[in-house]
């Protein structure tokens, strides 16, 4: 059974989004913008606080110019 709840690796995929988005010089504003979200959305996020659906993983990626594989690699399945 799979939880709703965030966890350490959604935490972990939060910081990456918000390393990437800081490094293209991009505020939250404009992330939620390119990805049909609030910026309050892309805050909880990067803080690892909700979930992403691979949907909107791409489109982070997509966004911000890497492949759903960048956030995602290293990570364990727990």
């Amino acid at each position: 059974m799979s939880s709703k709840r965030a966890t350490k690796g959604d935490a972990i995929i939060g910081g990456r989004i918000r390393a990437l988005r800081i490094a293209k010089h991009m505020s939250q504003h404009d992330l939620g913008n390119a990805i049909g979200v609030t910026f309050q959305q892309v805050q909880k996020y990067e803080a690892g606080a909700n979930r992403i659906t691979t949907m909107r993983l791409l489109a982070i990626g997509s966004a911000l110019g890497r492949p759903i594989t960048y956030f995602v690699r290293d990570l364990e399945v727990a």
